[in-house]
């Protein structure tokens, strides 16, 4: 879900976690059962406190969605891709 930022499917990524991702940041997380890279997308209100986040695809072909994460939402932030390596 990330071809257009050049990270490929079968693509090694290198996670960090344990640190807090900011905003644009590279994401490994569990939504709903399944293991997701994604564009961490957060809004914050007037006091700092998260109101709105958004885990955001970049493909050309649209193929894959993004998520509007909830309280309904199972989530878990995985961590932070800090690399990654192509194979063809």
């Amino acid at each position: 879900s990330l071809a257009g930022l050049g990270i490929y499917d079968k693509a090694m990524i290198g996670i960090q976690k344990g640190i807090e991702p900011k905003s644009n940041d590279i994401v490994i997380a569990y939504i709903d059962g399944e293991f997701f890279a994604k564009i961490f997308k957060p809004k914050y209100d007037e006091h700092n406190k998260l109101s709105f986040l958004k885990l955001k695809s970049e493909n050309q072909y649209e193929i894959h969605k993004d998520y509007i994460i909830d309280e309904t939402t199972e989530f878990i932030l995985w961590g932070k891709v800090i690399w990654s390596i192509n194979f063809y």
